[in-house]
Parts: C-alpha cells; structure tokens; sequence
C-alpha cells in the first residue's frame, strides 16, 4: 500500500511475494500521486525481472508499442509483456530509473522519463514511456520511445504497427507543416 503524506491510501497493491499471480483486482487511484507510485512499483517490478508481477500492473488485453526495428512486434497481453520485459532483465541485466513524470488525470494518462542501462551496450539508453490507464487504474497502453538516432533502414522513426492516425495523430502527408 502507497500513502501521501496526509496518511491516505492512494494505490492499493494486493502481496505479490505469496505468490499472487497478478493485481486484477486492484484500484488505484487516478491521481497524480497515485499514477507515479503504481509506475514506480511497477518499475520495480521490472527491474527484479519477475514477469507474473510485471503482468499484474496491466489490463489482460493490454498492448506495449515499441519503436519500428527495436524490439519486433507489440506485445499483445498483460502476460505476453510480463515474459518479455522480465526475458529482456535477465538477458541484458536492464535496470530502469524513474527520472520524471507527468500525469493527466483527467485522460488518465501520463509519460515517464527514464533512464536504462544493461550489458548490451556502453552507457544509458534514455527514454519515455506514454501510459495509458483503463478506468479501474491498470495499465491499459504502453508506448516506448527512444532518445536514440532514428534506423535510416527504416522508411518511417514511430513505433511499429501503432494507429496514429486512430489514435488522432497526424500521418502521411499531413505531418508535413502540421504545427498544431
């Protein structure tokens, strides 16, 4: 359990250390305190490298966009995530560090910038994360981005296979000149 300094409850985080096998039954609350302290657990959940608990903080439909030519496809599913975040810990030895957040409320979503380091390559790998949560507070849409040189291999630097334009996002042609 999180609590402000006013003593309050603000994300309920049912054990996971007696074997819970994920979190569906949590409720967070959509403030901003109780956004960063659920993507703070939730890094950490990441950082010990143990999938059942990374799958806990997402909606079992929940999707994990990565950039074109990193990572191949999204992941589709709460436990589909849990395996290859964990898979990617214990290959590379990825440790993340919550370096900043904003939080939306209202839209119940919120980007987090982060810094990584690992054993595939010299230095930090700095990034953002864009989180969307469903309405009961699980991570609904995960979208990674890179601070990286875009690969000149590929025709387009976004993420793979993600619907901007259904999203609301300017694509194709209207991306030139589009300041708004």
């Amino acid at each position: 359990m999180f609590r402000n300094s006013d003593n309050e409850t603000e994300a309920t985080v049912p054990a996971f250390a007696a074997g819970a096998r994920g979190i569906a039954e949590a409720r967070i609350s959509l403030s901003k305190r109780g956004m960063q302290n659920w993507v703070r657990a939730f890094l950490a959940a990441c950082n010990a490298g143990d999938a059942a608990r990374i799958a806990g903080y997402f909606e079992a439909d929940a999707t994990r966009y990565f950039p074109i030519g990193r990572h191949g496809r999204p992941c589709q599913g709460a436990q589909e995530i849990g395996r290859r975040i964990a898979a990617a810990v214990k290959q590379h030895a990825c440790v993340w560090t919550f370096d900043q957040m904003l939080c939306e409320p209202d839209s119940r979503r919120a980007v987090l910038e982060w810094s990584m380091v690992g054993n595939t390559r010299p230095g930090v790998l700095r990034g953002t994360d864009w989180y969307q949560f469903s309405q009961c507070g699980l991570i609904q849409e995960l979208r990674t981005y890179f601070a990286a040189a875009p690969d000149p291999a590929q025709a387009a630097a976004e993420l793979q296979e993600f619907d901007y334009a259904g999203h609301g996002y300017a694509a194709g042609a209207d991306v030139q000149g589009n300041s708004e």
